[in-house]
């Protein structure tokens, strides 16, 4: 479990689909900007088809895998932003246009729920419940809401993830519906007579339940972190297969009609056009794709922009700080900590000079992953050794250093791992001798913690064998 779970540094999707399209009204087609102009397309993680053709595009942001940049876009088929809102969002995963004509928006690592009108005014929140203190009845907080579905009376459907429930509840935070048998899903839909669909993506598999729980379908041959499932009118289930990178068209019988693949880093969600292709959200490349059913590409949107790049690793020592303190070379990655992570510079623990870098989780964090990043460019084929020394104290959970592998798009394709320490160790050295594969363009070498406990690092080498 700890090895899959340090995993998730090199393999992050953290990824969830937009609702159900709605009406969409002229009140939303504001002063449009050019794409370049008006926002980088980071990291879509869900797309509503509006019924004017436009789409509603939620980009989870997370620029270097800071817990920064989340924005909800409205764009037509030219690629320009009609609309677009980022007051204080955190790694929002989808949204979805009401009924009424507002926004909703699941504001993933602020968890809370986010009513949106045309002018950008945020007209209801969840953390009106419990007078203030975002509570429900029952004295729980959402925990990393990655998912909403608007259904009759006003009533939603939210995807509670980290509390691994989905539950139905009105605006007042009434609890009328839960359940509680999948682990961290995904885009859990009301599909009609009682029925839903999950993504059970902590279990790899897609499941169909009625209103007792009770599972009715499942599927999970081969699949690894599904993100999206989706009930098609014939009957077939459009599945999301994240860490495969891949689409899957599987029949009630549970058989695999057509598999799409080849584009994709970490797709997030699927929607089945019209026209019989697909709509995705390819989530680490950055860009939302049209694909047809044998894997052409036919509409694109991406305007990621691309980092500069260093060839050597920079600070391994850790001595370069600017001039808050803070080092020049490495990057805090807290995207998927969820608010339980603490980074730090440390002046009076080190191996080798004046300073290491530490990273601290707190109790109750074992799934949280907490880094520190560089990005480097490399070429394929090349043997490298990276090395780097780590201390520990009460780690639960693991600490390692890994590298990831990352395509020209900045897509992550796998990656690997050192040894995991727990426990208290004194400075102990870590190392990862590796090929660069082919078609990889860029690692991400991360000094990891999950979980809780703490760590420092110092003394970080890369080198060609």
């Amino acid at each position: 479990m700890q090895k899959r779970s340090l995993l998730l540094l090199v393999v992050i999707a953290i990824l969830v689909l937009a609702g159900l399209g709605a009406l969409v009204f002229h009140p939303w087609r504001g002063q449009s900007q050019s794409v370049s102009a008006a926002h980088q397309l980071i990291r879509p993680l869900g797309c509503v088809i509006l019924d004017d053709g436009r789409y509603l595009i939620t980009d989870g942001g997370g620029v270097n895998w800071t817990d920064q940049g989340s924005k909800i876009l409205i764009i037509n088929r030219q690629g320009t932003v009609e609309w677009s809102f980022d007051q204080g969002l955190r790694f929002a995963h989808s949204a979805i246009m009401l009924r009424n004509g507002n926004v909703l928006i699941p504001d993933t690592n602020n968890d809370r729920l986010l009513e949106v009108d045309p002018d950008k005014r945020i007209v209801w929140s969840s953390e009106s419940w419990g007078d203030g203190s975002g509570r429900l009845p029952d004295g729980s907080h959402l925990n990393y809401p990655n998912y909403v579905q608007e259904l009759d009376d006003e009533h939603f459907l939210v995807s509670d993830r980290l509390n691994s429930r989905v539950i139905e509840i009105d605006r007042a935070g009434k609890v009328y519906w839960q359940f509680t048998g999948a682990s961290k899903q995904h885009a859990p839909k009301y599909i009609g007579d009682g029925r839903y669909l999950i993504a059970d993506s902590d279990h790899n598999r897609i499941i169909e339940i009625d209103q007792s729980g009770q599972i009715l379908w499942s599927y999970s041959a081969g699949l690894s972190w599904p993100r999206d499932a989706v009930k098609l009118s014939g009957g077939n289930i459009l599945i999301t297969d994240s860490r495969n990178n891949r689409l899957l068209f599987v029949t009630p019988e549970g058989t695999v009609v057509n598999e799409i693949k080849g584009h994709f880093s970490a797709p997030y969600q699927a929607n089945l056009l019209s026209s019989g292709n697909i709509l995705v959200c390819d989530a680490q490349h950055g860009r939302l794709l049209e694909v047809t059913p044998d894997s052409q590409i036919t509409w694109e949107f991406c305007n990621r922009p691309q980092p500069k790049l260093s060839t050597r690793l920079a600070n391994g020592n850790i001595e370069e700080l600017d001039s808050s303190g803070q080092p020049l070379s490495w990057m805090v990655c807290d995207l998927q900590s969820h608010n339980t992570g603490r980074w730090s510079v440390d002046s009076n623990i080190s191996r080798n000079g004046q300073h290491s870098l530490a990273i601290e989780g707190e109790l109750g964090s074992a799934a949280a992953n907490k880094w520190w990043g560089q990005v480097l460019k490399v070429k394929p084929g090349t043997q490298l050794k990276l090395t780097a020394y780590a201390k520990t104290e009460d780690v639960r959970g693991g600490a390692a250093i890994s590298i990831g592998y990352l395509d020209e798009l900045g897509g992550a394709m796998g990656g690997v791992n050192s040894a995991i320490l727990n426990g208290t160790n004194d400075w102990r050295e870590l190392t990862i001798i590796f090929q660069v594969p082919q078609g990889i363009t860029q690692i991400n070498i991360s000094l990891s913690l999950i979980g809780a406990g703490m760590v420092w690092f110092d003394d970080v080498s890369l080198d060609k064998m």
